[in-house]
């Protein structure tokens, strides 16, 4: 399968991922709301209990620089936590992976959910206090951040409309 349904496309998968959370996630510490949740060190240990090694490519990636595009930005990292549970329990009995390889995905595990509605609260708290022209900006920074996940994915061949997403899914 094109997009996860071997240990190597997981391999692409994490490498690909690593293009994109590294910069971000270290963009994002510097705001203390939000800390590093060692999500690139989570998928070069990945990587390497697989025997893989990781190479991604540069993305292009505009960093945010204020409190407003980094809400926009931690919006797009902390929610991709939720369907990397989905994809956890699918690439270790799927593909037969093992747990030890699947720690970014596993990211919080069972607290996942948890913590994606603190962060939603944080959010909205945020929201209330601040200006429109901050929100929109908060909207064209998770737009951006997408676009770095999709460019990272794309840059290693993994479509983002892939149709074996869903097959292995299913």
């Amino acid at each position: 399968m094109a997009a996860l349904g071997t240990v190597e496309r997981y391999a692409t998968f994490l490498t690909a991922s690593l293009a994109a959370v590294e910069p971000l996630e270290s963009a994002l510490a510097a705001f203390t709301e939000f800390p590093s949740a060692g999500r690139a060190a989570r998928i070069r240990a990945d990587l390497a209990a697989l025997g893989a090694t990781g190479n991604p490519v540069h993305v292009s990636v505009e960093l945010p620089r204020t409190r407003a595009a980094a809400f926009g930005c931690a919006y797009v990292v902390e929610g991709s936590a939720l369907g990397g549970v989905v994809l956890a329990g699918i690439v270790a009995t799927k593909l037969c992976v093992p747990l030890r390889a699947t720690t970014y995905l596993r990211l919080r595990e069972e607290g996942t959910a948890a913590e994606w509605r603190r962060f939603v609260e944080r959010l909205e708290d945020w929201g209330r206090e601040v200006t429109l022209d901050a929100r929109a900006e908060a909207r064209v920074a998770a737009i951006r951040a997408f676009e770095v996940y999709a460019a990272a994915f794309s840059s290693m061949g993994i479509a983002a409309a892939d149709d074996d997403v869903r097959a292995v899914a299913l």
